[in-house]
């Protein structure tokens, strides 16, 4: 769901059109990450395919997550919103290396023959090496 109200926010510029919906999307997004996705996102964590290193990886994207997303939250609320499109734009693509995970796993299965948890654990680590790159 997250995922799906920051893609409405990016693709159809709602800030624009109307405060009011951008308004409504976003809290639906800040809500999302903050208070459902984050908390939940740890305790899935220690479960992750792919042992520690895993774990390790889904628990600070779920730190930069969240923080990006607070961090934004509070720029919007003191009125600087060069700084709150900073932070909600970082934190959208951090939400989108969970997409990009699951495009990577399906290629590395599918196309490559790529089996294994050392494997997995590389494609799990580049999958947010775009977003940070971006």
């Amino acid at each position: 769901m997250s995922l799906f109200s920051g893609s409405i926010q990016v693709f159809f510029n709602l800030n624009n059109r109307g405060g009011k919906q951008h308004r409504v999307w976003g809290e639906m997004y800040v809500f999302l990450i903050l208070c459902i996705g984050t908390l939940t996102g740890v305790v899935l964590s220690f479960y992750a395919f792919g042992g520690v290193l895993s774990s390790l990886r889904f628990l600070l994207l779920l730190v930069l997550l969240f923080v990006c997303t607070y961090i934004g939250l509070g720029a919007i609320i003191s009125g600087n919103i060069t700084r709150h499109r900073k932070n909600i734009m970082r934190s959208y693509l951090v939400v989108l290396s969970a997409w990009l995970l699951r495009i990577l796993s399906g290629i590395r299965v599918h196309y490559y023959n790529w089996e294994g948890e050392n494997r997995y654990i590389c494609i799990a680590w580049f999958s947010w090496l775009p977003s940070l790159l971006v």
